[in-house]
């Protein structure tokens, strides 16, 4: 099964219906977890099913999408103490200073 940027248009602006502040990540993370959930399933219309399904994890009180957002911001707070300390680290490897300069520079670390 494969969504067109039509079908992917439309289920990114469903879900933004539902909550204006939903990411495009949001989105694939929960697109994914349905496709997984729809793999074994004998649905005809497997992107209209998602289409439909998808937008419900945006729709209140949506607190599986709560529940994601507050994992994401752990995993970005701890990142940002590991960052902290590598660069507060005069022995810091050049690797590990490159993963800071790459983790900032790739927004990560807002």
């Amino acid at each position: 099964m494969i969504l067109d940027d039509d079908a992917v248009r439309k289920l990114i602006r469903r879900c933004r219906d539902e909550d204006p502040a939903a990411t495009e990540d949001e989105v694939a993370a929960f697109l994914n977890i349905k496709i997984l959930q729809l793999r074994n399933s004998p649905t005809r219309n497997m992107v209209g099913m998602l289409l439909s399904a998808v937008p419900a994890y945006f729709a209140k009180p949506a607190t599986e999408l709560a529940k994601y957002r507050q994992q994401k911001a752990e995993e970005r707070a701890k990142h940002l103490q590991i960052a902290r300390e590598v660069l507060e680290d005069p022995e810091s490897s050049p690797e590990s200073r490159e993963w800071v300069q790459d983790f900032v520079a790739n927004g990560e670390g807002k």
